[in-house]
């Protein structure tokens, strides 16, 4: 076994993800590539980044196995292909807004994790994606509110994460 890279992280995710209807591996691809664009925006650290670019490649890796659970699949499935630490279970277990992260990184990837999903490019996709399940613009905006609510209360200990996320969600409101 061996440890996780970014670059190998992101070719097993692509050949992982194919295994998903296209549309929905389509979005996996691209949330995690917006959780790395979100890492650099919350002043990530020279000395975690390899690490963090590689679990947002495989984060979500679990939902090949069904979306329920998909963080103790993904870590189950990881863990018998890769060196994992308790930095990179944290973060693979711990990344959606409801979770308890344990480590700095952990809390970080929790953050950028949620807001990937307030960048132009994924509001646009999210909002095709709803529209394709028939969805009214009323309930996409909606939708999009409750999102931007959990996630301004799972950020409330971060200020710097909270400001991005307002920035985020305001810009789609205001059409900037």
């Amino acid at each position: 076994m061996k440890k996780l890279t970014a670059s190998e992280a992101k070719d097993y995710a692509r050949e992982r993800f194919k295994r998903l209807p296209e549309l929905y591996a389509q979005w996996n691809f691209l949330h995690s590539s917006y959780i790395i664009k979100a890492l650099k925006e919350l002043t990530l650290q020279e000395t975690v980044k390899d690490k963090l670019q590689a679990l947002a490649w495989v984060h979500d890796i679990g939902k090949i196995e069904g979306d329920e659970h998909h963080p103790e699949k993904g870590l189950k499935i990881l863990d018998n292909e890769f060196i994992l630490d308790e930095v990179d279970k944290d973060c693979i277990l711990n990344h959606g807004s409801g979770s308890k992260p344990t480590t700095p990184e952990g809390k970080l990837f929790r953050n950028a994790d949620g807001l990937s999903l307030f960048y132009p490019e994924m509001i646009l996709f999210m909002t095709h994606w709803e529209a394709k399940e028939k969805s009214t613009f009323e309930q996409i905006k909606e939708k999009m509110k409750k999102q931007y609510e959990k996630y301004s209360l799972a950020y409330k200990d971060n200020p710097r994460a909270l400001k991005l996320l307002r920035e985020k969600y305001e810009a789609i409101l205001e059409d900037k």
